[in-house]
């Protein structure tokens, strides 16, 4: 049995106290992710959670229970965008919602089926920093597509829902929320207009929150303690503060190297000037708890003091030439963004990515 020192509670997590929850419409590399993730773990249960509309539902094997949900179909394309996919995040709440609550195990893997796990770091990282009481209850999940408040993009409470890991009621607390709603997410084609002022990426969005918003937003909601965006790129004083407060707080974010996580379909995203300077990475998230004042100074070593498996975070004087460069970065962007439907139009959006990695060089 392999087990994982849980240093909040002074006794390991044994693998028969981890469900992975497989959560998605059918993959074909679905089989050889159980496989490659029961590799890690030998002793986790499995469930895979998916929809009754997948044609190919078949078995898995015997130790693998499948949970199949009544399909609440799709909504609309979040974004403008021929290449736009449709927006699955009611699905998204119905098959981790259903794959959750079938759970008997304090802690819970939410993964997409068309994800795998290569190591058993993310449970590693787990118990290395919830060995401070502040870091109890907490979400750890992936730092692509979990926004930098300071990003190009800078949408508040955006935290990636590729995978998550934790206790499992958390998990479930999470994936509590209502299905959105055909006028959120059409909330930008129909009686409602972007704020004065949005960025180009902003005004691309038909929804009224990202899927990953959405969750995100519901969630810090129901908890009372946080103020929230009440659209995509809804933001001021207040609600930054709230949302940095929601990541140090709520929150562990690592790089999916960090994790253990393999996502063979967005690997593009880890190497992208754009979500080098949009995305929330590990060593941002650790500078962002180091810096907080409502953090114990016992919590900050943890998160700055690297476990087994997490790569040494930049240095203080490399963080801050990053977060110099990031702040060019942004200015920049909004002093180009007239130019950028243009440049979409005539293909040549790539020159963004050439000028934003200049930038990472620099």
């Amino acid at each position: 049995m392999m087990l994982t020192q849980d240093f909040s509670t002074g006794v390991a997590i044994a693998d028969d106290d981890i469900t992975l929850v497989f959560q998605g419409a059918w993959h074909p590399s679905l089989e050889s992710n159980i496989v490659q993730s029961r590799t890690m773990f030998p002793g986790a249960k499995v469930i895979v959670s998916t929809l009754d509309s997948d044609p190919v539902l078949r078995p898995l094997g015997v130790d693998v229970d499948c949970v199949v949900s009544a399909d609440p179909g799709a909504l609309p394309p979040y974004k403008r965008d021929k290449r736009a996919p449709v927006n699955n995040v009611n699905r998204q709440i119905a098959t981790s919602r259903a794959g959750l609550a079938r759970v008997t195990t304090r802690y819970a893997i939410k993964i997409r089926t068309d994800c795998v796990l290569s190591s058993r770091a993310c449970v590693e990282k787990y118990g290395h920093i919830a060995s401070h009481p502040q870091a109890r209850d907490r979400l750890l999940a992936s730092s692509i597509y979990t926004l930098h408040p300071d990003g190009i993009e800078a949408f508040p409470f955006h935290l990636s829902d590729w995978f998550f890991f934790g206790p499992t009621e958390l998990l479930r607390a999470y994936y509590d929320a209502p299905f959105m709603s055909d006028e959120d997410a059409t909330w930008f084609e129909v009686g409602s207009e972007h704020a004065r002022g949005s960025s180009y990426f902003a005004r691309r969005y038909v929804a009224r929150y990202t899927p990953e918003q959405y969750l995100a937003v519901d969630f810090a909601k129901r908890s009372g303690c946080y103020s929230t965006p009440s659209f995509i790129n809804d933001s001021n004083a207040q609600i930054d503060a709230a949302y940095r407060r929601f990541l140090a707080d709520q929150c562990i974010v690592c790089d999916p190297d960090e994790l253990g996580l393999r996502f063979d379909k967005y690997a593009h995203a880890a190497r992208s000037n754009y979500q080098f300077f949009n995305c929330l990475w590990g060593s941002d998230w650790r500078e962002l708890c180091e810096q907080s004042g409502h953090t114990s100074p016992a919590f900050r070593l943890a998160v700055s003091s690297p476990s087994s498996h997490a790569p040494r975070g930049l240095s203080t004087v490399r963080h801050g030439q990053r977060a110099a460069r990031r702040r060019a970065v942004v200015q920049t962007m909004r002093r180009l963004d007239f130019i950028f439907p243009l440049l979409r139009t005539t293909g040549l959006m790539p020159l963004v990515g050439d000028l934003l990695g200049f930038y990472r060089k620099l």
